[in-house]
């Protein structure tokens, strides 16, 4: 069988085995590359890139509501105190306290001039779409109901278009409106009704002089209203810890969307704002907004909050279908613990799953074929010429072959020399053999005479107890023993076995012993004649 049959007849052929090293080292470049892409955050699941947006979506959100909350804090205590201070004021130049301004029309009417410069002011300052003033007093007591009007001032931004100063006057004397340049909206009336403002009822059950704790109400309709809105309310407190009323701002849903409004890289996000923190909620207790300048469906209906891993839970409609993935946090705005969250359709959610799933399997499919392919192709053409040339040789070329590689080229030469060096060593041997055919049973028999005279001038008891002793020698000893034998020197000794020349000392002492010898010639004369008995081993 030539080379070449039997290289295809191998169980490992050369080009499977080079095509095996080539797979594996391919592959391991591949996982170190895969690792370094995973690390760099490449190949980042869906879940850890969705909480990670969220997250840093929160932070945006979370910051900006805080802000405001604190701006909007910080504007209605201003507010409170001015309030305080001129309806005090005003009290103290006519002489008489706040319950004294009931049924008095006149009165009412020149402290709401005086507090509607500084309503309007402070309003005009603060990124809310309403501003209002109530006071423990009326107008008209004869009225049905008389307990639950009260005097004061209120109004708003246009709801048509909450982004232009434009003001409507909801509550307050008309006139004053006009004279100031706001209008009254078709829906005013002069006075509030206590059992239609949202968050006077809890409000007043925790007012006092010392707590001046800002409320924030839960999202509810205005009256005769589609608009749902929040009202932040501040008490107005005076001397003598004399509660005078309320003021505060008023969040409608539609400036809410519009002032925190997201930039995003989700195509449908809602953040939401809750005044309570709940494990199911309903989403018509607060507010929501989407992303700036993109489309916006705010969820409806109630929702249970699930686990979901990573950092994300899931909302889950109680009825219904339109399930969320979000993330949630909670804060405190006015002394109390609220709720955000940043969600996201979570069919959304489980596309961006699935897709990423199918890209790194189709990723890894064409990595996995391509270097497949790769290898087949490197091994085939990297052995056909090896192949080739050992055809060459088989066939006896090699001589006068000449290949595309420098290194079979050499190959070629080295094995025309070796052929030349065969030729001449066969001869020589040849020549050498003949010349020493003659000698070689006379070389022998004086090898046999000079053994037995050798072995007459040995006492058998010393040379039994010489080959038993060689059976107590230790590893190091047998070692060194050899290397006698050998004819190394006790330099080469200590140098091969890396002792010092007293260890050596030790042990020769200790070989001469164990063997019955008296000398080292006494001892290599025993190990020569052991050889000639075992046929040349010891």
């Amino acid at each position: 069988m030539n080379i070449i049959q039997s290289l295809k007849n191998r169980k490992t052929p050369m080009r499977r085995r080079l095509f095996t090293y080539m797979l594996a080292l391919a592959i391991i470049v591949l996982f170190f590359l895969a690792c370094g892409l995973f690390f760099l955050g490449h190949f980042t699941s869906s879940e850890k890139k969705a909480e990670s947006s969220l997250s840093y979506q929160m932070q945006t959100y979370e910051r900006k509501i805080s802000k405001y909350f604190e701006d909007l804090t910080r504007m209605g205590n201003s507010l409170s105190e001015s309030v305080a201070r001129k309806t005090e004021n005003y009290l103290a130049e006519e002489g008489i306290d706040l319950e004294s301004l009931t049924d008095d029309g006149e009165r009412i009417y020149a402290l709401q001039e005086q507090l509607f410069e500084k309503l309007s002011a402070e309003f005009m300052k603060t990124d809310c779409s309403g501003a209002f003033i109530m006071l423990n007093a009326t107008v008209n007591t004869s009225v049905p109901d008389a307990e639950l009007y009260r005097t004061g001032l209120y109004f708003r931004r246009d709801p048509v278009d909450e982004t232009d100063d434009k003001l409507l006057l909801y509550r307050g004397n008309a006139s004053i409106g006009r004279k100031n340049g706001i209008m009254p909206h078709r829906q005013w009336r002069l006075e509030f009704k206590t059992d239609e403002f949202t968050g006077y009822e809890k409000f007043s059950q925790r007012a006092s002089a010392t707590d001046k704790t800002p409320y924030l109400t839960t999202a509810a309709f205005l009256p005769d209203k589609s608009e749902r809105t929040m009202n932040f309310i501040i008490p107005v407190t005076g001397k003598n810890n004399a509660v005078y009323g309320l003021c505060g701002f008023e969040i409608s849903e539609n400036y809410f969307k519009r002032f925190f409004a997201q930039v995003s890289v989700f195509d449908h996000l809602t953040c939401m704002f809750f005044p309570e923190v709940k494990d199911e909620f309903h989403v018509g207790e607060g507010f929501s907004a989407g992303v700036f300048g993109g489309y916006y469906l705010p969820p409806q209906g109630t929702f249970n909050l699930k686990h979901l891993g990573k950092g994300l839970v899931t909302l889950s409609p109680v009825d219904g279908d339109s399930s969320f993935v979000a993330k949630t946090q909670r804060i405190y705005v006015c002394g109390n613990e609220r709720m955000l969250v940043a969600a996201y359709p979570k069919e959304e959610y489980d596309r961006a799953v699935a897709n990423n799933v199918i890209s790194v399997v189709l990723l890894i499919l064409l990595l996995v074929c391509t270097t497949f392919a790769v290898c087949m192709f490197f091994s085939k053409k990297f052995l056909r010429p090896l192949l080739k040339g050992l055809e060459q040789i088989q066939n006896q070329q090699h001589k006068t072959a000449k290949s595309q590689f420098a290194e079979i080229d050499d190959l070629f030469a080295f094995l025309a020399q070796q052929d030349r060096l065969r030729d001449e060593e066969t001869e020589r041997l040849r020549t050498r053999c003949d010349e020493q055919s003659d000698s070689l049973e006379q070389k022998q028999a004086c090898i046999d005479r000079l053994a037995y005279s050798r072995k007459n001038e040995v006492s058998p008891d010393d040379y039994e107890m010489f080959k038993v002793g060689l059976k107590t020698l230790t590893k190091t000893e047998k070692q060194i023993f050899r290397l006698y034998l050998d004819g190394k020197t006790a330099d080469e000794i200590m140098e091969i076995c890396r002792i010092q020349k007293g260890t050596l000392k030790y042990h020769n002492h200790n070989i001469l012993g164990k063997l019955g010898v008296s000398s080292r010639k006494q001892m290599l004369r025993y190990a020569t004649l052991l050889k000639q008995e075992n046929d040349g081993s010891l």
